[in-house]
């Protein structure tokens, strides 16, 4: 009884080719192509035998050495695949070209990784941010009440009154001086406006007492001029008499005011530059 070969088709089946004892690689082909109804011509250029392993047992010599030890040892299980003509290369080029671009990037979001339990990141980062919420909520809601607890009891409290002492000697003594100096300026001028009015009040009184002596009437010509005269010279009189007064008083104000508005405006300075 010879050696027998397992070889398994690329349709899925399986084929069993007997092989005489010691048989070289030629011999086996040739009697694999006489059961599989392929001819040995087109068999090197159009199939290839592996082993399980995926081992090309016609690549070279070592190779060959081995399938022919192997197949006489009894019984070996190889199986037979159909080459595909590859091209030129140039996909395989592009293939490595993206390659290197798509290992260029790097990778950072690893969410849909999974960890030795089995769960994803991102399920995991979402528990735990619900976690974090939930438990920022508390301190949020406690600081709160906190707040609200302090903020009655500081209105249930008595205000403390608050005590502003006010100490400034250089600012006492001027405001003292500007109102003695308004004082003596009001003295002076009311002294003024007495002493006006005395001397006007004499100068009417004299004028009164020589109105009372009463002239003679004559009825010529010249006695008639001596009453018209004498009422001019009243109305003159009292005109200068009324003038003077408005003077004297408008003088009075306006002094009065000058020296009122320079007291509130000393007063201000010194305010302005205490604050500062």
């Amino acid at each position: 009884m010879g050696n027998q070969l397992n070889v398994r088709l690329p349709n899925g089946k399986s084929l069993l080719v007997e092989i005489p004892t010691s048989a070289s690689t030629n011999m086996i082909i040739h009697q694999l192509c006489e059961v599989g109804g392929i001819q040995p011509k087109n068999f090197k250029h159009n199939y290839k035998i592996l082993t399980l392993g995926g081992l090309n047992l016609l690549q070279n010599e070592k190779n060959i050495n081995f399938f022919e030890k192997e197949a006489s040892s009894g019984f070996f299980d190889v199986k037979l695949q159909v080459l595909v003509s590859g091209g030129k290369g140039g996909f395989g080029s592009m293939l490595r070209a993206q390659g290197g671009k798509m290992s260029s990037k790097k990778i950072t979001n690893f969410d849909s990784c999974r960890d030795l339990s089995g769960r994803r990141l991102i399920t995991i980062k979402a528990a735990q941010s619900i976690a974090d919420n939930i438990e920022l909520a508390e301190k949020e809601k406690k600081n709160r009440k906190e707040k609200l607890k302090r903020k009655i009891e500081d209105g249930l409290k008595e205000p403390v009154a608050k005590k502003v002492f006010f100490d400034d000697k250089e600012y006492e003594e001027q405001s003292e001086e500007i109102i003695k100096k308004t004082k003596n300026a009001t003295k002076k001028a009311m002294k003024k406006f007495t002493k006006t009015k005395n001397l006007k009040e004499t100068s009417k009184k004299g004028k009164e007492n020589e109105k009372s002596v009463e002239p003679a009437l004559f009825f010529d010509d010249e006695g008639l001029e001596g009453i018209s005269s004498g009422s001019e010279n009243e109305s003159d009189d009292n005109s200068e008499s009324n003038s003077d007064k408005e003077n004297l008083k408008s003088n009075l104000e306006q002094q009065s005011s000058s020296d009122h508005d320079q007291t509130v405006a000393d007063i201000d300075n010194k305010i302005s530059e205490k604050e500062e």
